[in-house]
C-alpha cells in the first residue's frame, strides 16, 4: 500500500510539473510571439491534380506547372512570371516559359477573386518559389475568395525603414509597426501594404529582424516588398549579385498582383555601378521594360494601375550627395502608365514628402514620394523636409483612389499641419547661425503642409473670421534646420531639404488668435492653431 502511494505521489508530482512547465513557457514568450495569426496564415490541404501530359511541354520549356485552387479546379488567366519571362495559364491551369539564367524565383500573379498567400514562418506574401537547377515542375495552389472580388480596400505604403542597427530596428517594430497595427484597426475592411525599399541601411545582417518586424502577425497586414539601393550589397561581383540578399529574405524584385480592380507592379529601379554604396543610376533595364509590357498585355485599360518602386521619376536625386542619373527607359515606363484609366506611382528614397503630376499623352500620372518611417535617419521625429516619421493610407474603391492621407507615427491622423512664425530664428547649442524662413515679416506666418498638392486650399482666419489665403512657394523648413542642425549637431546640408509644401500669409490686423485651416482634393478638412517655436521642448529627442 505504501508503495502505490508512493508511485501515485510521483505521477502527481510528475503532472504538476509538467503542468507547471507549460504555464511557465506561455509566460515567458517573446515580444516577437504575437498569438493573432497572419491573415490566409491557414495551410489547406493539397488537392488531388487533374491528370495532364506535360510531354509535349517538357520537350520545350524548363519551367512549367499547375495553377490550382484548393478544390483541385484549374485556374486559368493567372500570369506566372521568372521576372523576364511571363506565361498565362489556360484552361488546364497549366503555364510554361524557359527560364532566365539570372531567375531566381518563379512567381504568380495573385488573381483577384484570390486571396494573399502569407507564409507561416516570415509572416510575409508568399507567392513564389524558388528556382532549382534540376527542377523544371513548380505547382501552385490557391485560396478564391468565399465572396468574390473585393471591390474596395484600404492600402498603406510605407517609405525607408533604413534601418543600421538593433536601436533602428526597435524604433521601427515600436513606433512605426506598432502605430500602422493600431490605425489599422480602426478600418474596416481588406487591407494591404507595400513597403517602398532602403529595408535596411547597407546593413544585410538586419534583413531576419526586419522580416521578423514586418510581418503579418505585427503589422496586421501582408506587406508586399521593394528594393532600394541601400537593400543591395556593393561589394558583389555583379548586378545580380547584389540583389540576391534582399531576394534571399524578402522575395522577387520584378513581379505583379491583383486586387478588386486594380493592377500593382513592383519594380527595381536602382540600377548599381557596382564598388561604391553611393553611385548608382535610377531606371530600369531594356531587359525589365519587356517584361513590363509582357505584363502589362493581360491586364484591362479600364483597371486602376499602381507602380511602386524606390527612388521617383520626378526627382531621381538620392540622399548624401550620391551620384544618380535617370535614364531613358523612365520616359518609356511612363508612356506604358498613361494607357490606363487611372495610374499612381508610389516612391521613396528622398526622405522627404512630395507629390508630382506628371502629364503624358494628355492624361495625368499621379507620382506620391513618401515621408519616410525613419525621417531623418532615426535622428528625430521629422524628416530633413519637416515631415514627421510616417506612412501613407490610401482608400480605393473600384477602379480609383478615393482618399488618401499622410499618417504620422504617434499623432493623430488629423495632424497635417505645422505652424511658425515667419519672424523666429531657429537655431540651437551646436549651431554658430540661425536658420529664418524666406517670408519672415512681422506679421508673415509659415504653414508647413508637407501632404499638400495644387489642388488644396489654405485659409487664414484671425480671431475666428476668415481673413485670406495662404500662398504656396518654395523654402527650406528652417525648423527643420534648427531641430537637426542646430539642435543635434548634424550636417545642415544633409539633414535639411527645400520643400514646395510650404504656405506663406500676413495677418491683416493683430489677432488674439489665428487658426489655419486646410481643404484637400477630396474635401478633408484640416485646422492649426499652435505654433511651433525654437525652444528645447520644440526639438523633442523622441515622442512624448
Amino acid at each position: 500500500m505504501q508503495k502505490k502511494n508512493f508511485y501515485r505521489f510521483y505521477l502527481l508530482a510528475g503532472i504538476f510539473l509538467f503542468l507547471f512547465s507549460i504555464a511557465c513557457n506561455n509566460k515567458d514568450k517573446s515580444d516577437d510571439e504575437v498569438s493573432e495569426p497572419p491573415q490566409n496564415q491557414e495551410q489547406e490541404p493539397e488537392p488531388e491534380k487533374p491528370a495532364f501530359d506535360f510531354a509535349e511541354i517538357q520537350a520545350k520549356y524548363d519551367t512549367y506547372g499547375f495553377i490550382l485552387d484548393t478544390l483541385g479546379y484549374p485556374l486559368e488567366g493567372v500570369v506566372v512570371s521568372d521576372g523576364f519571362s511571363s506565361s498565362v495559364t489556360g484552361k488546364e491551369g497549366v503555364y510554361y516559359f524557359n527560364r532566365n539564367a539570372n531567375a531566381y524565383y518563379v512567381h504568380y500573379a495573385v488573381p483577384a477573386n484570390c486571396s494573399i498567400p502569407v507564409d507561416n514562418t516570415t509572416g510575409l506574401p508568399a507567392f513564389f518559389q524558388r528556382l532549382r537547377s534540376g527542377t523544371a515542375r513548380y505547382d501552385f495552389v490557391l485560396k478564391q475568395l468565399k465572396n468574390g472580388v473585393e471591390t474596395a480596400f484600404t492600402l498603406v505604403c510605407i517609405a525607408d525603414p533604413q534601418v543600421k542597427n538593433a536601436t533602428h530596428t526597435n524604433r521601427f517594430k515600436n513606433e512605426t509597426v506598432a502605430d500602422v497595427r493600431e490605425h489599422l484597426t480602426g478600418i474596416d475592411g481588406p487591407k494591404y501594404g507595400v513597403t517602398l525599399g532602403d529595408i535596411v541601411f547597407d546593413v544585410p545582417a538586419l534583413f531576419p529582424d526586419m522580416v521578423t518586424a514586418m510581418s503579418a502577425n505585427r503589422t496586421g497586414v501582408p506587406l508586399f516588398q521593394v528594393i532600394g539601393n541601400h537593400d543591395h550589397l556593393y561589394s558583389a561581383a555583379n548586378e545580380t549579385e547584389s540583389q540576391r540578399n534582399f531576394e534571399r529574405h524578402l522575395g522577387p524584385l520584378n513581379y505583379s498582383f491583383n486586387r478588386g480592380n486594380v493592377h500593382f507592379v513592383v519594380m527595381d529601379n536602382v540600377l548599381h555601378l557596382l564598388g561604391s554604396a553611393s553611385t548608382y543610376n535610377a531606371g530600369f533595364t531594356a531587359a525589365q521594360v519587356e517584361w513590363l509590357k509582357k505584363d502589362l498585355s493581360f491586364v484591362s485599360k479600364e483597371k486602376l494601375l499602381i507602380f511602386c518602386v524606390h527612388i521617383p521619376f520626378k526627382d531621381g536625386s538620392a540622399s548624401g550627395g550620391a551620384t544618380v542619373n535617370k535614364n531613358a527607359y523612365y520616359s518609356e515606363v511612363l508612356q506604358l502608365l498613361a494607357e490606363f484609366q487611372e495610374a499612381h506611382i508610389m516612391a521613396g528614397h528622398t526622405h522627404d514628402n512630395s507629390n508630382h503630376i506628371h502629364v503624358v499623352k494628355g492624361k495625368q500620372i499621379y507620382e506620391h514620394v513618401h515621408g519616410t518611417a525613419c525621417g531623418a535617419w532615426w535622428n528625430s521625429i521629422v524628416a530633413k523636409d519637416g515631415t514627421p516619421n510616417g506612412y501613407a493610407i490610401y482608400t480605393i474603391h473600384e477602379s480609383t483612389i478615393t482618399d488618401w492621407y499622410y499618417k504620422s507615427t504617434r499623432f493623430d491622423r488629423n495632424f497635417q499641419i505645422r505652424l511658425h512664425y515667419g519672424s523666429v530664428k531657429f537655431t540651437g547649442g551646436h549651431a554658430t547661425k540661425y536658420w529664418q524662413f524666406i517670408q519672415n515679416g512681422a506679421k508673415q506666418i509659415i504653414a508647413n503642409i508637407w501632404n499638400a498638392d495644387p489642388d488644396w486650399v489654405v485659409k487664414v482666419y484671425e480671431d475666428d473670421v476668415e481673413k485670406g489665403v495662404m500662398t504656396p512657394y518654395t523654402d527650406t523648413d528652417c525648423w527643420a534646420c534648427g531641430y537637426h542642425a542646430g539642435n543635434k549637431g548634424l550636417s545642415e546640408s544633409t539633414y535639411s531639404k527645400t520643400n514646395d509644401h510650404l504656405y506663406w500669409y500676413t495677418l491683416k490686423g493683430t489677432p488674439q488668435t489665428v487658426r489655419v485651416e486646410a481643404t484637400d482634393r477630396f474635401g478633408n478638412k484640416y485646422s492649426q492653431t499652435k505654433f511651433t517655436g525654437a525652444s528645447a521642448a520644440d526639438y523633442p529627442d523622441q515622442y512624448d
